[in-house]
C-alpha cells in the first residue's frame, strides 16, 4: 500500500521530483487508519518541516512510518481509551533529517528482536541513517538529500 500511494502520486504529478511530503505522509495516515479494523480513538499529530524528500528515502521512509503505526495500533493501545501518536519529520542541522516518532501506549519489553524491528532497522541503514528506540519513543536520523 505504501509503495502503491508513492507511485499513484508520482504518476499524477507527472514528475519524480515533485512529490509533497506532508501530503503523502498524511495521506498514509488516513489509509492506515482506514485499513486497522479497530474501535480505539487513535490521534496522530503529524509535523513535517520539510517540503520534500528524495524518492530513495520517501519509500523507506513510509514504510518506517506504516510499521511503526501498525505496531502502535496492534500492541501499545490495547488498554487504553485514546491512543496518541507524534510524528515530527525536520531539519537537525543542514546535513541531517529527523525523524521522531513517539505513541503514548504499554508495552511489554521484548526478550529478543522482533521481525518489525530488524525491519525498521533494516529500512533505516537502507537511507543511511541511525536508529534509536527507547521504549515507545523512536528518532531516526539520515543525510539531507532534499529535493528543494
Amino acid at each position: 500500500m505504501t509503495i502503491s500511494m508513492i507511485h499513484k502520486k508520482l504518476y499524477e504529478l507527472g514528475e519524480l521530483s515533485q512529490l509533497e511530503l506532508k501530503e503523502y505522509i498524511t495521506s498514509l495516515i488516513q489509509k492506515i487508519k482506514q485499513l486497522h479494523d479497530s474501535t480505539e480513538q487513535i490521534e496522530i499529530k503529524l509535523s513535517v518541516n520539510i517540503s520534500e524528500l528524495d524518492l530513495t528515502s520517501v519509500v523507506p521512509v513510509g514504510l518506517i512510518i506504516n510499521e511503526l503505526i501498525k505496531n502502535s495500533m496492534k500492541q501499545a493501545f490495547t488498554a487504553l481509551d485514546k491512543g496518541k501518536i507524534e510524528i515530527k519529520i525536520d531539519l537537525a542541522d543542514s546535513k541531517t533529517i529527523q525523524f521522531n516518532y513517539n505513541d503514548n501506549g504499554k508495552r511489554k519489553k521484548p526478550t529478543k528482536q522482533s521481525f518489525g524491528e530488524e525491519l525498521l532497522q533494516l529500512l533505516t541503514d537502507q537511507i543511511d541513517g541511525n536508529f534509536k528506540r527507547n521504549e515507545s519513543s523512536v528518532c531516526i536520523k539520515l543525510p539531507t538529500k532534499i529535493n528543494d
